[in-house]
């Protein structure tokens, strides 16, 4: 009599059971892998805006906005959809006539960034020197899997991101 090699029907139903046990742990961790790239990516975005902006300013001698809105800026705390980048003669935090739209950032479904500490301002500008016009804040993302992102400007238009405790301060 030869012998015979294989697996069982129990020893079978063992290995997909471990398989699915496995697959399970793994779509887990993955589809929180893939929210909080969403997340940072989000992060980056307004990081790179606001140094664009702060950068314009100083090189075109100009005081430069930043707010929400999509022809005129929303006048909101909660910046979503869409973010300006406008020269701003009069300082208004509003493109105004003669006043010229330098770039748009169109933000991903769901990503709304909170602004605090502006003085209730819904707008940010920097000026020629590159501060922030005494301004002094920080912007909280507010997504779905908000996993406590922030992007803080100083007075003196400095910015640096950083991570805290998940949205304590979303809408």
């Amino acid at each position: 009599m030869k012998n015979q090699t294989g697996t069982s029907l129990l020893e079978a139903l063992v290995y997909l059971m471990v398989a699915g046990i496995f697959c399970s742990l793994t779509a887990t961790g993955l589809t929180q892998t893939i929210k909080s790239a969403a997340d940072r990516s989000a992060q980056d975005q307004l990081f790179h805006l606001l140094h664009f902006a702060r950068n314009q300013a100083v090189l075109s001698r100009e005081n430069i906005s930043i707010c929400a809105g999509t022809e005129t800026c929303d006048d909101r705390a909660a910046w979503q959809s869409q973010l300006m980048v406008f020269t701003d003669s009069n300082t208004n935090g509003m493109p105004d006539n003669g006043d010229q739209i330098v770039r748009i950032l169109h933000l991903d479904q769901g990503v709304l960034w909170s602004w605090r500490g502006f003085r209730s301002n819904t707008y940010l500008t920097f000026e020629p020197d590159g501060t922030s016009r005494a301004f002094n804040g920080t912007a909280v993302l507010c997504s779905e899997t908000s996993t406590g992102l922030e992007v803080v400007v100083n007075l003196a238009g400095r910015i640096r991101s950083q991570r805290t405790s998940p949205t304590p301060h979303c809408p």
